[in-house]
């Protein structure tokens, strides 16, 4: 009975995973969390929004986990995002090029909104999310010294000090990098030490950067001290060479640092990483997926 128990949970986690594969195979945002194995016919909604593409959310239908390849994307939902001020309601409109619902208008912060998708042709349930925009989060304080190591490569020591108000969020996505020699091309830099006490910070394996938790009673400061480091070998005979540091400092919602944390430790569990077996439950209403965002700012430094 055990070795049955054990195949079939086998079974189900396999199926799951293929789930999650063809969706993000598809997806023109991010996929969706691995849904649970007594789902049956449900929407599925996941969006990213933010300040600079707008509204932008994929939704599909999922069926039973027995066929994993029945997944359809409907196009005759009525999409609608509800906020505080009625005026400024957003209907979204389907693009068949994305095959995904968009509106390119902003959100704004410390706005609530409220999503809501329904299929007047099916008998599929409507869903619904809600979820305030952050605020911006600026550095309020940030110095990056460097050491070049034997190999060529480099390693940057980073204090930065993130603004905290009364509206601003706990949780981050920050993205430190580097401009190549004066161009435009970039290359992000690792993380590969902080010393931040009970600050929960996770190297990210499904996008760049790193997040960051200060969702605790006993953190008073927003202060980070990092460690990071370039994978690359730098020529300092040129006098554009890697002058200053840049972070793009994503104030996210709880909802996207859920879902973002789920996703990097799946990987990491896949690469081989000790990680706890990665569990997310969404915030979608009758539905599967996230509802979330973020609003950023980018801040630089040059070396002391």
């Amino acid at each position: 009975m055990r070795n049955t128990r054990t195949n079939l949970k086998r079974t189900i986690y396999l199926l799951a995973f293929t789930f999650l594969t063809i969706i993000s195979s598809q997806s023109c945002v991010d996929s969706i969390p691995i849904p649970t194995p007594e789902v049956g016919a449900m929407l599925v909604f996941e969006s990213d929004i933010n300040r600079t593409t707008g509204f932008s959310a994929k939704i599909s239908t999922s069926a039973n986990l027995n066929d994993v390849s029945t997944i359809s994307y409907p196009t005759d939902l009525l999409v609608e995002i509800e906020t505080d001020d009625f005026e400024n309601d957003f209907v979204l409109d389907y693009h068949q090029s994305c095959m995904c619902y968009r509106d390119t208008r902003s959100p704004q912060a410390a706005e609530r909104y409220i999503v809501r998708a329904s299929s007047p042709k099916t008998d599929i349930e409507s869903i619904e999310s809600r979820m305030v925009f952050p605020v911006v989060t600026s550095a309020l304080d940030l110095t990056v010294s460097r050491e070049v190591e034997l190999d060529n490569s480099t390693t940057v020591k980073t204090n930065i000090t993130l603004e905290k108000t009364g509206s601003s969020s706990n949780y981050f996505h920050i993205v430190p990098y580097r401009k190549i020699d004066g161009t435009s091309n970039i290359e992000y830099l690792e993380l590969i030490d902080f010393d931040n006490g009970s600050i929960e910070i996770m190297s990210h394996y499904y996008k760049p950067g790193f997040l960051v938790n200060f969702n605790d009673e006993n953190i008073s400061l927003n202060t980070l001290n990092l460690t990071l480091h370039t994978s690359t070998i730098i020529d300092y005979s040129s006098v554009d060479a890697f002058p200053e540091v840049f972070f793009e400092i994503r104030s996210v919602t709880e909802s996207y640092f859920e879902y973002e944390r789920f996703m990097s430790n799946t990987i990491e569990g896949e690469q081989g990483g000790i990680v706890e077996q990665p569990t997310y439950s969404g915030n979608i209403i009758n539905g599967l997926g996230y509802f979330g965002g973020y609003n950023s700012t980018t801040e630089s430094a040059t070396f002391e």
